[in-house]
């Protein structure tokens, strides 16, 4: 089945029948519910897609819409959170949209990869890869076409130049939480998701990470398959994500 998201039509408060309209004027059979769709607009949401003889076949768990720790910095909580008390906001947000979805018949629950942590450590990285691809490209705008010596040249710099990357990677990877534990608090949390999925009949589409150094890389898969081997789960490819997850660690 074809599949458009509500995330094609910007949210917001005033604009939920117009924005519902563009969506079904496209008359795309199947309407999946975006990370911005708030839990309390879902029933009418659901109304209006059904109303109009369009099918949902799964929403994505809303994003919690307030940070976890009042007088901290802004921060959503997510599921390979370190702190108990965001691990558990963010669990209790995902439980109270497979409540959701069961009670509206919306049969696949998707959820988003954790994020890393923003701030210093976020922007560092952007920051140096935004300097890589900037050489690289310079390097490629420097060869002459059907000249080999150009060719071998700005071959070997981007060479030299991915390297050096990746041994920055190396070293930002120490400064971001470690990831073992983040992966062992996002198991922990699927454990009970899938506990209650499996209880509400409804099926949770874990999406894979776009950014690096995050639980729910491509190369999980097939631990976590075996892990909840039976459970009502399945892996979401998301070729623009993984394409990005490459670039920023440098691969070829």
């Amino acid at each position: 089945m074809l599949c458009l998201t509500t995330r094609w039509v910007p949210w917001a408060d005033s604009q939920l029948d117009e924005r519902l309209r563009m969506v079904l004027d496209t008359h795309i059979e199947g309407i999946i519910l975006s990370v911005e769709d708030p839990l309390d607009h879902w029933p009418q949401i659901v109304r209006e897609i059904i109303g109009a003889q369009h099918s949902i076949p799964a929403a994505t768990a809303p994003v919690p819409e307030k940070p976890f720790l009042p007088g901290r910095p802004p921060r959503l909580p997510q599921l390979d959170g370190l702190d108990e008390s965001e691990s558990r906001a963010a669990l209790d947000s995902v439980l109270q949209s497979l409540s959701c979805a069961r009670d509206l018949g919306i049969p696949a629950l998707i959820l988003t990869p954790p994020r890393l942590p923003g701030g210093s450590a976020l922007q560092d990285l952007n920051r140096r890869h935004q300097d890589w691809i900037q050489k690289r490209q310079e390097c490629e705008k420097s060869i002459t076409q059907e000249d080999l010596e150009s060719t071998a040249a700005a071959e070997t710099r981007i060479a030299q130049l991915r390297g050096e990357y990746q041994r920055f990677l190396k070293q930002w990877e120490k400064s971001v939480p470690p990831l073992e534990k983040r992966r062992d608090s996002l198991l922990r949390n699927l454990d009970k998701i899938l506990d209650e999925a499996d209880r509400t009949q409804i099926q949770i589409l874990l999406r894979e990470s776009r950014q690096p150094h995050t639980p729910l890389q491509r190369g999980d898969w097939d631990e976590l398959m075996q892990r909840f081997a039976g459970a009502p789960m399945k892996p979401l490819l998301d070729p623009a994500a993984e394409a990005w997850n490459r670039e920023l660690r440098g691969c070829e």
